[in-house]
């Protein structure tokens, strides 16, 4: 099994989220773990979605132990995405990785009920395929680019901004900070950039040994900013992050380990 988590959030989860938690179990298992919650609970899970659900895929959300859930009693997941905000829009604390927009079928018919099933279906696989295709996996680095002091922005081969660290939030902040997370890191440069930015790509793409590019220097604040290839273990491109390193000498004092709540 794998080790990307993946939440559904909706307010109550008690239909939607618990349907897409039951189809990513039995559909994408072997590429992501499968959770749901809400930011308030049911009873019990939508009983037209437990009935329809045995009826189309012979799954018993039920009997399998799926219950309406807060989202402090899921594992912190890795990627988390919203059913949609028409009943009213959860709030968790951070951005969601994804807003999926779809209808509550609750008390509507049971046509309605299996277009929203296909609709999760559907995002499920596509999910599916994105992460099994190579997508970068923020989990498996990000405690370690989180604790850089400079800016660490990271994207897909579609220029997509997939994470910012902590840093990176705050060096951007006047442009929007992490809710750049999302767009296209294309949009925020210039032309003459974005034709450089391909370049870079193409370049990392023709060799394994094409790693990493110098790209700027920035004078007022001292520092370098990089390019850098990421690849998978088969040392295929799957991506790359902007990297900035500072010019400043340390002032960090050498192999002081207070922490900040020892301070």
């Amino acid at each position: 099994m794998s080790n990307v988590k993946v939440a559904f959030i909706c307010v109550h989860n008690s239909c939607r989220s618990q349907i897409a938690e039951a189809l990513g179990r039995h559909l994408a298992s072997d590429v992501f773990q499968s959770y749901s919650a809400g930011t308030e609970t049911k009873p019990q899970i939508n009983q037209d979605a437990v009935r329809i659900m045995k009826e189309l895929y012979n799954i018993d959300m039920e009997a399998e132990g799926q219950f309406s859930k807060l989202v402090s009693d899921i594992p912190d997941p890795d990627i988390t995405i919203s059913m949609g905000c028409n009943v009213g829009c959860p709030f968790i604390g951070r951005p969601f990785d994804d807003n999926w927009g779809l209808e509550d079928p609750t008390g509507k018919s049971d046509e309605e009920f299996k277009i929203v099933i296909e609709q999760i279906k559907h995002n499920i696989l596509e999910l599916k395929s994105r992460l099994n295709h190579n997508e970068i996996n923020i989990s498996y680095f990000k405690s370690i680019i989180d604790q850089d002091r400079a800016a660490v922005v990271i994207c897909n081969l579609n220029h997509e901004i997939i994470y910012m660290n902590p840093a990176a939030v705050v060096n951007y902040g006047k442009r929007g900070g992490d809710k750049l997370i999302g767009r296209s890191l294309l949009e925020c440069h210039n032309k003459e950039s974005q034709e450089k930015i391909r370049q870079v790509t193409e370049w990392f793409a023709q060799d394994e040994s094409h790693n990493i590019v110098y790209t700027f220097h920035n004078e007022k604040q001292n520092k370098d900013v990089y390019m850098v290839a990421l690849r998978d273990a088969d040392k295929k491109l799957i991506g790359y992050y902007e990297k900035h390193e500072y010019r400043n000498k340390e002032n960090m004092e050498k192999y002081h380990m207070t922490s900040k709540s020892e301070v």
